[in-house]
């Protein structure tokens, strides 16, 4: 199962190798292999507490709201 959203390709780093063309390459070959595709949905609160301590979490908003713009996909 590979979790992929159009919304993917917006993630856009300059001229880092991780551009949109790669992941359009990658997904295609995916594809072609006839995996299941699933949108991916919004995590919950509770559901990043399973997997990340609370401190971890409120550590991690208050480094990444010192950014000006930031996307997360979860």
């Amino acid at each position: 199962m590979i979790i992929y959203s159009p919304a993917y390709l917006k993630h856009h780093l300059g001229g880092h190798p991780e551009n949109k063309y790669r992941l359009e390459a990658i997904i295609e070959l995916l594809m072609k292999k006839n995996l299941k595709f699933v949108e991916p949905v919004k995590a919950s609160e509770e559901d990043i507490l399973r997997v990340h301590s609370l401190q971890h979490y409120l550590k991690s908003l208050e480094h990444f709201s010192k950014f000006r713009a930031l996307e997360i996909y979860l």
